[in-house]
């Protein structure tokens, strides 16, 4: 890449500037997935009230690559709480992450998902969960060159 990479934390402007990434995460898992990404019409509006909803939050988070003053990936992760039988209450959850297609591949998640370890490190998390879609094996294969193992399996039955 000629020009260097910021990763930062996300802000209430950025908001907007991802939805252009969104469309096209949405789009991929539509076209890979057999898990139901049907959307409601005011989907995007949506997601740019939950972006913002991560960026003014303590125990959630907005990470975006930033390439030339343009959003070119965005991760959105939180701290959830678990049930009271477990020893971590607590641990670091990634929601989401997506890079526009013409950078995927040059390391840009990786920078995001280096930045939520440290910010989740930072918070005391003993962990990161996350799901993936079995289809994509990109992710899959990102998240595995980070240390992510595969623990449970997530079934589904029509009705």
């Amino acid at each position: 890449m000629g020009n260097s990479i910021v990763i930062r934390e996300g802000r209430i402007k950025d908001a907007e500037k991802t939805l252009p990434i969104w469309d096209q995460f949405m789009e991929y898992h539509r076209r890979i997935s057999a898990f139901d990404f049907q959307m409601v019409d005011n989907a995007r509006e949506m997601w740019v009230k939950y972006f913002k909803r991560y960026v003014r939050s303590r125990i959630r988070t907005a990470v975006v690559a930033e390439l030339n003053g343009e959003i070119v990936g965005f991760l959105i992760g939180e701290i959830q709480k678990r049930p009271p039988v477990f020893v971590s209450l607590r641990q670091a959850y990634v929601d989401s992450i997506g890079v526009l297609e013409r950078y995927r591949s040059q390391g840009i998640g990786s920078m995001m998902l280096e930045a939520f370890t440290e910010w989740s490190k930072e918070r005391g998390m003993p962990y990161i969960m996350l799901f993936v879609a079995v289809e994509n094996d990109a992710a899959r294969h990102l998240y595995e060159k980070h240390g992510f193992r595969p623990m449970m399996l997530s079934q589904r039955k029509l009705l």
